[in-house]
This record gives C-alpha cells, structure tokens and sequence, in this order.
C-alpha cells in the first residue's frame, strides 16, 4: 500500500513539471536574430580597481558584430588607473561612457 502511495507521489512530482513545460512551450517565442536598425545593446560593467582588465573587457563588448553597443563603466570609487584607462577609451570612441558611482 506505501509502495504504491509513493508511486503514485512520483508520478505527480514528475507530471508537474512535464505539464509545466508543455504549458510554456506553447508560449515560446524564438528570438530574432541579425541586425535591427536604430537598435543597439547597452552593456553596463561594474569596475572597482581592474586596471589590468577593463581596456580588453570594454575592448571585447565594441568589438560585438551584427548589433550596435554602447559600453557604460561605472566606477566604483578605483585607486587604481582604471578611471584614467576608461576615460581616454571614452574620448577615443563614443560609444564608452564612464559614469562613478555614488557613496
């Protein structure tokens, strides 16, 4: 009698989600693909003492194809050079943006 109980138990716990994913399936849209024009991706990245890092992460995110970015740095507070680096990227291109974060 237990044994059936709790085959009975893991029937349902495996018919959830089998009918949850049927559920969502029906309402899955495919993303597009490819470039749309007059749309582009911001990218935010958070940096705090990565003077070593940023010039290639920002570097990685530009060198994006097939949509057009914008990279925001936000600064928090770096004693490093990672101010510096950011902002000469920044007036090198524009769409680098350097924004510091509040106290």
């Amino acid at each position: 009698m237990i044994a059936l109980l709790l085959l009975g138990l893991m029937a349902l716990c495996a018919a959830v989600p089998a009918a949850m994913f049927i559920i969502n399936l029906r309402r899955y849209v495919s993303p597009r693909f490819g470039y749309v024009e007059n749309e582009y991706v911001a990218v935010l990245i958070p940096a705090r003492n990565e003077a070593r890092n940023i010039k290639s992460c920002v570097e990685a995110v530009l060198a994006s194809e097939d949509v057009a970015v914008e990279v925001w740095v936000c600064d928090d507070g770096s004693s490093d050079a990672t101010t510096h680096i950011v902002r000469a990227m920044s007036e090198a291109d524009e769409r680098v943006h350097l924004l510091h974060s509040p106290r």
